[in-house]
């Protein structure tokens, strides 16, 4: 399976209901930063993508329609199974395995990456 983010950015285990962590949204961008430099296009474009593709939900008051959410509506356990998916995406549609904290290029890849935040 795929790396279960939320044990590395939840501050603590029961916070599920706060929002998306600084380090959720900061992995997310520097994510989309690699993707841009191996694929081409902006890293705002994979943004774009990502929300179409996992965070399209019913509208609240016409259910028939379907609305994008944004990532800062999201909470740290919703914001983790959005990062799940498109670490598994980005593996499917473009051959590219996104680092995590736990790998041992990290530190490089921080260093490259955050540059873009």
């Amino acid at each position: 399976g795929y790396v279960q983010i939320a044990n590395i950015f939840e501050e603590t285990a029961n916070q599920e209901k706060d929002r998306r962590s600084i380090s959720q949204n900061s992995l997310m961008w520097m994510w989309f930063a690699y993707i841009a430099n191996k694929h081409g296009n902006e890293s705002e474009d994979y943004y774009k993508h990502y929300k179409e593709l996992f965070l399209k939900v019913p509208d609240k008051i016409h259910p028939e329609k379907m609305v994008t959410l944004g990532t800062s509506e999201l909470d740290t356990k919703q914001f983790t199974e959005f990062l799940n998916k498109i670490q598994a995406d980005a593996a499917s549609e473009f051959g590219i395995k996104l680092p995590t904290p736990e790998d041992l290029y990290w530190e490089e890849f921080q260093n490259e990456y955050k540059n873009n935040l």
